[in-house]
């Protein structure tokens, strides 16, 4: 997660660490992906607070990480036409709001247990101070927050553009930021499923007859809780105004690194 960056790099000590959902903790196997995550953290961010929050009945060594949150974990909601597929988004904003919650540092790290750190350039905020004055009521954070570009579908870096389609692997911003960004309530089952999908527009998610894939839930879900009444019918829906507000709306509250 290297990037090239000019703004101010954010020092360790300012940094909670929030690992969410499964631990992927094996008893006794250094080698496991949680020691690797870990490990990697307290290699590029030495003094960061690290918070493991995962569900009750999972294991975790809790000696090597400063908070550990076993919340409850919310059902899967799955697919009428496909029993196997299983919609995970609660289960992450439950374990991600949880973690964000109880984090006590000016900035917060969105981490999964399976990920590794491999550099500080993400932890570089670049202030957006140069915003035309007619553009200021779009911005909704503070600072930015950084994504990553992996799942972030713009119009620009992306074959399957979907509207409203947020990265949620990994992300850094102040804590306040990320917070706002994930308080929302959790989806109804009967709020994503009997979507009305044109027949020439076909993804995964559509496939399933699912309304939205959990990156767009993410961002319409925030952009609400600010008033702005985004309503998708299908994942695959585009139209200018959504466009135009899509790309706004991430360019000005939004690092969108490599």
């Amino acid at each position: 997660m290297e990037s090239v960056n000019n703004g101010e790099l954010i020092d360790s000590s300012r940094i909670s660490v929030v690992i969410q959902g499964l631990t992927h903790y094996i008893e006794n196997d250094k080698n496991c992906l949680f020691y690797r995550c870990v490990n990697s953290i307290k290699q590029y961010l030495p003094e960061a607070e690290i918070i493991v929050s995962t569900w009750k009945g999972q294991s975790c060594d809790e000696s090597v990480v400063d908070i550990v949150l076993y919340n409850d974990e919310p059902e899967s909601i799955t697919s009428d036409a496909d029993i196997n597929f299983k919609w995970n988004f609660n289960k992450m904003v439950v374990s991600t709001k949880s973690g964000i919650i109880a984090s006590n540092r000016e900035y917060a790290l969105k981490f999964r247990a399976d990920l590794s750190l491999i550099g500080i350039g993400f932890f570089r905020i670049v202030t957006k101070d140069n915003i035309p004055e007619n553009r200021h009521k779009f911005r909704i954070f503070q600072n930015p927050v950084n994504i990553s570009n992996i799942f972030t579908k713009t119009m620009f870096s992306s074959f399957d553009y979907f509207l409203y389609n947020l990265s949620d692997i990994v992300q850094f911003g102040k804590k306040e930021d990320l917070l706002d960004l994930w308080s929302r309530d959790l989806i109804d089952e009967r709020e994503l499923k009997n979507a009305k999908i044109p027949q020439f527009f076909f993804n995964h998610f559509s496939y399933h007859g699912l309304k939205v894939c959990p990156e767009q839930a993410l961002m319409t879900g925030w952009l609400n809780s600010h008033r702005y009444n985004v309503n998708l019918p299908y994942t695959s829906y585009v139209s200018r105004k959504g466009f135009y507000l899509f790309e706004l709306l991430l360019s000005i509250n939004f690092n969108t690194l490599n």
